[in-house]
């Protein structure tokens, strides 16, 4: 963690080996710029939609690509 700049979050809290988990999901989704499939990306993480949100991706705001994503049909 040290090597990567990964040590402490944004509010200066000390991460733990475990929150990598946290901080790996929400890159995922938020460098996917909402196109990730959420149902998938819980089905690889081996936890439900309902953990994601509740616990992962409590703290992130939405993207504009993931609030255009969600008021599109899919085409641009």
């Amino acid at each position: 963690m040290d090597e990567a700049g990964l040590k402490t979050d944004k509010d200066g809290n000390t991460r733990s080996p475990y929150s990598l988990r946290h901080y790996a999901l929400q890159v995922r989704l938020r460098k996917s710029k909402g196109k990730v499939n959420i149902y998938w990306l819980a089905e690889n993480a081996g936890t439900s939609v309902e953990q994601l949100e509740r616990f992962y991706l409590k703290q992130m705001e939405p993207s504009k690509e993931q609030v255009w994503n969600i008021q599109s049909f899919g085409d641009r």
